[in-house]
């Protein structure tokens, strides 16, 4: 499974002296794999959360006592972060997109997207823009003709940052 190869990735090249054998031990429990995946729905940057407190807390079990999806701190320091590292255009996605939905309806058309960030005109720049964050799985796209944010928390940060850049989508 992808979450749990990554979860050990991170934990290997964060940090070094923790025990990978006794970790892939642990996580060889079935009921283990699924609290893994239920605590960071796969997400890489709740992954990464995880194996901080993971190293922190020193066993598993007790690092999946911690609700990290809720904790609203992590959550902007894990999305104030990503955005520090997105492209320009993802930017201009990421924070034009809090425009675009709202918490009661949190998608939109893609087309629009592209239109109201000025990438109408390059595909391969929005296409590119738009992978960043579906990578990051921020968003994900519906049918093709559709995105929708993966959470109100996320939206919020979007929103958040589009205060901050003062109206710049374009």
């Amino acid at each position: 499974e992808c979450t749990v190869a990554f979860l050990i990735q991170v934990l290997t090249s964060e940090f070094p002296d923790f025990d990978i054998d006794q970790a892939e031990k642990q996580l060889q429990a079935p009921d283990l794999r699924e609290l893994v995946q239920a605590v960071t729905s796969g997400r890489p940057l709740f992954i990464f959360q995880l194996a901080f407190i993971w190293a922190q807390k020193g066993t598993l079990r007790d690092a999946l006592t911690r609700n990290i999806k809720k904790e609203t701190p992590a959550i902007e320091f894990l999305y104030g972060r990503i955005y520090d590292y997105l492209s320009d255009n993802a930017k201009r996605l990421f924070v034009a997109i809090s425009q675009l939905v709202s918490k009661d309806d949190p998608s939109n058309l893609v087309e629009k997207l592209q239109y109201v960030t000025s990438l109408d005109s390059d595909d391969a720049a929005f296409q590119t823009a738009m992978n960043e964050l579906l990578k990051l799985k921020l968003v994900e796209v519906l049918e093709g003709k559709c995105f929708r944010v993966y959470s109100n928390q996320i939206l919020q940060i979007m929103a958040t940052y589009f205060e901050r850049s003062g109206d710049r989508v374009r």
